[in-house]
């Protein structure tokens, strides 16, 4: 597994943010606003409305970067609270910082993606969460080995998903569990 890059971005206008990235690539910057204002139309009498933008590295969106908002989405919200903000707007940004390069990569720049998004969360505070969630990229290469978060460089799988897990704490019983909330 490469090594991790971790910075909180300070970036203006924003609540939260933060760049994640495994080695040189790939890297992905999020950002946070919210609890806003949100418009009528898209307001929530009884939670918070979570949108997801999602911005490639250069270019317009292609096909498959315009499932990548749904697929963020649905990672990160078993771990938020949004009961808690009622008829407000939470958006958050995520933009690819580097090229992806191979089969492998392609899962890689979402797992980097879910993780920037959760550390924009953690960054900003503002919205309650009951636990973190962690995304990782595995590949399988031609003769049955797992490869946890390939690479570029290695030789090429011939197949790779990211997985996510939601991870906490219970309180009342002092045990920490996980659970996978996005596979792909």
């Amino acid at each position: 597994m490469r090594s991790l890059h971790i910075s909180y971005q300070h970036l203006a206008r924003t609540d939260g943010s933060a760049r994640f990235g495994f080695g040189p690539n790939p890297h992905a910057l999020a950002s946070l606003s919210g609890p806003i204002e949100v418009r009528l139309a898209a307001e929530l009498p009884s939670q918070a409305t979570f949108e997801v933008y999602v911005r490639p590295l250069s270019n317009v969106p292609a096909t498959e970067a315009k499932a990548l908002p749904s697929v963020i989405k649905s990672a990160l919200s078993p771990c938020l609270i949004f009961s808690r903000n009622p008829r407000t707007l939470v958006q958050l940004v995520v933009q690819a910082l580097s090229p992806s390069r191979g089969r492998g990569d392609g899962s890689g720049m979402v797992a980097a993606m879910i993780n920037a998004a959760t550390l924009a969360f953690l960054n900003a505070g503002s919205v309650p969460m009951q636990g973190i969630i962690c995304a990782v990229a595995v590949g399988r290469r031609v003769g049955g080995e797992l490869v946890v978060d390939p690479s570029g460089e290695e030789e090429e799988v011939e197949a790779a998903g990211c997985f996510a897990f939601f991870v906490t704490h219970n309180l009342s019983h002092q045990e920490t569990a996980a659970s996978c909330v996005h596979t792909s």
